[in-house]
């Protein structure tokens, strides 16, 4: 009888740790979940950013008249007179993208994900410190060309080591959250671009928001109205890369390595 009742007792709690134990790891995966969900969150978002920030930047009037592509006309609207060097300016930073997400994919196969976006969110703090402090637009279009390498380096490594991380059951969560953060559907019209209802990015309507309230600061010629926006993608990326660097490797490319 005293050894049954020591049994029932040592089941007890052998049941009770199991349950604990069930539980840490419960919570450890929604942990690890979140943690999947913010990288592929900022990094999507601070893209969609980065497309819609020059649109605000190429109205200010410090900016226009810094680069050497237009001037104030009469109505005290930009007057664009070389929109090739406009152009150049705002497309080379796609070139680097293009070039980021070729090298981008070899980086993650050799040297693993978490190391990959690392390298990708820091080369565009770089590039976006440097867009921050132009003074011509040499200096603008290579800050670009560095900020577009480090765009593409995330677009093509983060999307890979979400869906290698997740579980099955969440992958389909974190691909949702991925492109809802992307694109998502206008519901008002009280833009007139966008009247037509079409898809608008969500770091896109970030970027204008937070630009049209800039073009209110001082007399609109401060240099604070175009650098400020730029600068607002460097908190993105720095916390971008410190979640990462706390987050778990791809267990796929680990066992591709032969590394448990």
């Amino acid at each position: 009888s005293t050894g049954r009742t020591w049994s029932i007792v040592m089941e007890a709690q052998l049941a009770h740790r199991v349950s604990l134990l069930n539980q840490i790891l419960r919570v450890s995966k929604l942990i690890i979940r979140d943690r999947i969900n913010c990288v592929a969150g900022l990094s999507i978002l601070f893209f969609g950013y980065d497309q819609g920030m020059m649109g605000g930047v190429n109205t200010a009037y410090d900016y226009y008249t810094r680069m050497g592509f237009g001037h104030q006309g009469p109505d005290g609207e930009p007057v664009v007179i070389n929109s090739l060097l406009q152009g150049g300016i705002v497309s080379v930073y796609y070139l680097g993208t293009l070039v980021g997400c070729l090298v981008g994919g070899s980086l993650g196969d050799r040297y693993g994900r978490i190391k990959s976006i690392f390298l990708g969110a820091l080369i565009a703090i770089v590039g976006a410190c440097l867009q921050t402090s132009a003074m011509n637009h040499s200096w603008m279009i290579c800050a670009r060309l560095v900020n577009g390498w480090g765009t593409g380096i995330l677009n093509a490594i983060v999307p890979v080591w979400a869906t290698e991380i997740a579980e099955h059951k969440s992958r389909g969560q974190f691909v949702a959250i991925e492109f809802t953060l992307n694109s998502m559907k206008l519901l008002t019209t009280c833009i007139d671009h966008v009247s037509d209802r079409k898809p608008a990015v969500f770091g896109v309507v970030i970027a204008y928001w937070l630009e049209y309230g800039c073009s209110f600061y001082g007399d609109g010629t401060s240099s604070f109205i175009w650098r400020f926006p730029i600068a607002f993608q460097i908190p993105m990326l720095i916390v971008l890369a410190i979640v990462v660097l706390i987050s778990p490797e791809s267990p796929r490319w680990l066992a591709k390595m032969g590394r448990e």
